[in-house]
């Protein structure tokens, strides 16, 4: 194994541990300020759209991903990537419709009550399949230290956040729309940073 691929292989691994710990600092941290019944809705909003965005990548960004390994000159690249980009976003846009449609029926198929948030924050929904075409992207072109940092940010950026609140407003505050619209404004936020840096890299001529 060369040196670089040592590096890479550690820098991966090494951020799986931070996305872990992060992890663990989330679930305390939300699991205290929603008490059982608020953090059991928390999770069954992130569980129902994380398992319907599974449907909307039809492997496609698999597809990009390795096609842009294959790729044999850096405009093939920047052809794969700016077509990803847009069916990426086509996609999203396709997933925030089908999740604000769900909305209107999911207190019936479920007997909750959370019709009204999934309404509520639809709109964030348009990136859930953008960041899983940025991590194929970054896979293809072999950015590990870019992946890494896709993994981990999200949830450090919401980890700072809800600090900084926890400062401001206090634990018992913290309500189930505050946390949910941090966790999704946080991966907006990067996946955006990490569309810009795309666009620089892949899709500006020389």
């Amino acid at each position: 194994m060369t040196h670089s691929a040592t590096r890479q292989s550690l820098i991966l691994y090494l951020s799986h541990i931070l996305l872990m710990i992060f992890g663990l600092a989330t679930l305390s941290i939300n699991s205290r300020a929603l008490g059982p019944d608020g953090y059991g809705v928390l999770a069954f909003l992130l569980t129902i759209s994380d398992f319907a965005a599974l449907f909307f990548t039809f492997g496609f960004f698999r597809t990009c991903g390795f096609l842009i390994a294959k790729a044999d000159d850096i405009q093939a690249e920047r052809e794969i990537t700016g077509s990803g980009l847009i069916v990426g976003l086509g996609v999203g846009i396709m997933f925030f419709i089908v999740i604000l449609i769900f909305s209107f029926f999911v207190d019936r198929i479920f007997g909750t009550n959370v019709g009204h948030i999934f309404r509520l924050f639809s709109p964030f929904f348009i990136v859930k399949p953008v960041i899983v075409f940025l991590a194929q992207i970054l896979t293809g072109r072999n950015r590990i230290v870019t992946l890494s940092a896709l993994n981990i940010a999200p949830k450090s950026l919401y980890l700072i956040v809800i600090v900084l609140l926890l400062f401001l407003i206090g634990i018992g505050e913290l309500t189930l729309e505050y946390i949910l619209l941090v966790n999704l404004a946080s991966v907006t936020v990067i996946v955006l940073l990490l569309g810009v840096w795309s666009r620089r890299q892949f899709l500006a001529p020389h």
